[in-house]
């Protein structure tokens, strides 16, 4: 799939930046470019000529550091925080679901 039609994923903005990848970069460029493109529409051009350059010259480094950051090491944290966040999700999926039964019971003790 080319890079341009591979579907943005919002939780690059909260990454680890030892987790961080080229397409963690590229996901937080378009969604910073959508902003840019809000603040261009409701202010005009000129509202964002000065910050453009400086937002992808943080991109550009952004993406170096990224780059470098794909070592066996990098690798096994990624894949470990991956298994948090989804340990975190079922876990707070269980959570809500003990609620709701929970929630369940009263309601049918109440009548």
């Amino acid at each position: 799939m080319e890079q341009s039609e591979r579907k943005v994923n919002p939780a690059c903005l909260e990454r680890h930046y030892l987790a961080l990848t080229v397409d963690d970069v590229y996901d937080a460029a378009k969604l910073i470019g959508v902003e840019v493109e809000k603040l261009i529409d409701c202010h005009g051009k000129e509202s964002a000529e000065g910050l453009v350059p400086k937002i992808v010259k943080v991109l550009e480094l952004l993406e170096s550091f990224a780059a470098r950051n794909n070592t066996p090491e990098k690798e096994l944290l990624r894949a470990f925080e991956t298994l948090q966040v989804q340990q975190q999700r079922k876990k707070t999926a269980k959570e809500a679901e003990d609620r709701a039964g929970r929630s369940e019971i009263r309601v049918r003790r109440a009548f």
